[in-house]
């Protein structure tokens, strides 16, 4: 018959070691309750749940993982800010020509590169980079002119 330690599974109740022997069968139980419940704390801690009557750990926890007022008000301006954002940038690549615009989006939203706009496009490495930089170029004029952007002194 094993002999189990009490605290292992009644603690914080049974803070100190407490030996006592028991049927194989109520070790088994024992050992079983003991998995489901540490499975049980990792789904809930996986999928961020908590209750308050729970352990006293789960005041730290939800203090990690809960936004605050102040938190869900910056996300919804960096939101607007984004979106905002967005808006430009479309309004730019409206200035650029065809493409320019094109090559920009292959590049940067594509992961594209160079060589491989090129040849997708029958041009030269050379010819999409040149296209590339001069469509950002002209972009970034664009977001200087509508005061966007801050003009940076160039050395």
């Amino acid at each position: 018959m094993p002999i189990i330690n009490l605290r292992k599974y009644y603690y914080p109740t049974i803070q100190k070691d407490a030996f006592v022997e028991v049927s194989g069968e109520v070790a088994e139980a024992l050992e079983e309750g003991l998995r489901i419940e540490r499975r049980q704390e990792k789904k809930k801690l996986y999928h961020k749940v908590f209750s308050m009557d729970t352990n006293d750990w789960t005041q730290l926890h939800i203090s990690v993982y809960a936004q605050s007022p102040e938190d869900v008000l910056l996300q919804a301006e960096e939101h607007a800010d984004h979106e905002r954002n967005l808006s430009r940038m479309d309004e730019a690549f409206a200035r650029l020509t065809p493409p320019q615009a094109r090559r920009i989006r292959a590049r940067y939203m594509g992961g594209k590169k160079l060589r491989e706009i090129g040849e997708s496009e029958g041009t030269g490495e050379s010819e999409a980079g040149h296209s590339v930089r001069s469509g950002i170029r002209r972009m970034r004029r664009y977001f200087i002119q509508q005061k966007w952007l801050k003009a940076q002194k160039e050395d």
